[in-house]
């Protein structure tokens, strides 16, 4: 508890101060830790956290963030103090310090509050370059790391675009997570060249330069295994299985590695390693409404290995993260409207509408993809993609509208909007249409032909 308290208090000062803190805490942490053995799993994401005192270290974490939300530690150092909390939380998963779902949401919401701060910061500069791991505001990273000298192999990095489906992947869990993609870093033993082993849809599992790997990122984060011998043979028994063409695993299902997810790909490597289990604990899926939505997609499990399962995970260490802040609010927008749909489902019991057109064009792309799919990859028995076309369709024409709703909402708006302010724009959009949709007999509001009801696609059960 000393080395967060220590983060803790870094958060508050936002001062000079604020540094020395965190450097406190770096050089406290023990980053060149030894070997770990496998540890047991931590609680359940239902259990209640441990008590710390008379107050839960998760409860402590959330005060600390609402004050700075409340205006503290708006500078440079208040975000160091961030990079340096989350880092800790990670540490600390398993220790009975709170269950997994919370840690996540309390790693997710002081990553946000970093984003404000840092888009604050440089409204008057334009600190950030753009590039990965360069600029004043865009890089947090532990002592002596160098992207990408200081890479290795075996060590981990999760991104995340501004697509659609990386929305989609990132926001998927009962507690969303920030990041879509996973790759496993392998440095050639005589080239020296850095690759990145993934796995990707359409294409299958790849060995593929790093720079393309880092092409249209906006979230970057390096993760390195506590046990660097154990990581380094994983990653070289995946770079030999990936010699022979390994499909993609489009159900998710962790239990079969025939086929393989991107986040499936470091599972499966320490798996080959040493038997390990990666991650400790799987995301889980939400309830009833949202585990209809999925399964419709074709994913068979309630639990999936989703790239933000590896920040509560202490046997890997947050070496480096870069944030592309120019593209904040373009990732604010997206995340927003896949967060609140999700929501809605959760809590209104909403649900997609059947489609017949959409079901008959999604019948025909699918055939098209697994012949374009079997092509350049042979038999994929492992995968199956033909669920979800047509729900895909569905999905992607809801998305569409409700951004734009959204867009008219906030057009007026000068300036940035939080992920926060978008959530209660969007809460306000849905209550006003289902108040217009419940009054009309029509799916078309009566006056104005060219206005669609988001109601018209998604609505509760009960309508």
């Amino acid at each position: 508890m000393k080395k967060l308290t220590l983060i803790l208090i870094a958060c508050f000062t936002g001062s000079a101060y604020a540094a020395q803190f965190t450097d406190l805490a770096v050089r406290a942490s023990g980053l060149q830790g030894s070997a770990v053995t496998e540890i047991p799993a931590a609680s359940p994401a239902s259990a209640a956290p441990v008590a710390t005192g008379d107050i839960t270290l998760t409860r402590t974490v959330q005060n600390t963030l609402d004050s700075i939300e409340a205006g503290g530690a708006r500078t440079s150092d208040g975000m160091t103090g961030l990079f340096e909390l989350r880092r800790e939380l990670g540490r600390r998963a398993g220790e009975g310090a709170g269950s997994a779902a919370e840690l996540r949401e309390a790693i997710s919401r002081a990553r946000h509050i970093q984003d404000d701060i840092a888009v604050s910061l440089m409204a008057g500069g334009g600190l950030n370059s753009g590039e990965p791991f360069k600029g004043e505001l865009s890089v947090q990273k532990v002592a002596g790391f160098s992207f990408p000298d200081s890479l290795n192999t075996g060590d981990i990095m999760l991104s995340r675009g501004t697509n659609m489906m990386g929305s989609l992947a990132a926001r998927m869990s009962a507690t969303p997570g920030e990041f879509s993609h996973l790759g496993m870093v392998y440095r050639d033993p005589e080239t020296r060249k850095l690759f990145i082993l993934a796995s990707d849809t359409g294409v299958g599992a790849t060995v593929e330069p790093i720079e393309k790997f880092l092409s249209g990122r906006a979230r970057l984060i390096v993760m390195r295994y506590k046990d660097a011998a154990m990581a380094e043979k994983a990653a070289q028994l995946m770079r030999v299985r990936l010699e022979k063409k390994v499909p993609y695993d489009y159900s998710l299902n962790s239990e079969d590695d025939s086929a393989l997810y991107c986040t499936e790909v470091a599972a499966a490597a320490f798996k080959m390693a040493g038997q390990i289990k990666v991650p400790l604990q799987m995301s889980s899926l939400p309830g009833t409404a949202h585990t209809s939505m999925y399964s419709d997609i074709g994913i068979a499990r309630p639990q999936v290995f989703l790239p933000q399962d590896l920040e509560v995970d202490p046997r890997f260490e947050v070496m480096a993260e870069w944030t592309d802040y120019s593209r904040i609010g373009e990732l604010n927008e997206i995340d927003a409207v896949y967060g609140k749909m999700a929501q809605w489902m959760e809590k209104e019991n909403y649900v997609f509408s059947k489609n017949i057109l959409y079901q008959g064009i999604g019948g025909i792309l699918s055939t098209l993809a697994k012949k374009k799919i079997r092509e350049s990859l042979g038999d994929f028995s492992g995968s199956d993609i033909r669920h979800g076309l047509d729900y895909g369709l569905t999905l992607y024409q809801f998305v569409t509208l409700l951004r734009d709703k959204l867009d008219k909402e906030v057009k007026n708006k000068a300036g940035y909007h939080s992920l926060a302010d978008l959530n209660r724009t969007l809460e306000k959009i849905r209550t006003e249409e289902y108040r217009q949709y419940k009054e009309s007999s029509l799916h078309l509001d009566s006056e104005n032909t060219n206005f669609v009801n988001i109601h018209s696609f998604f609505k509760p059960k009960r309508m």
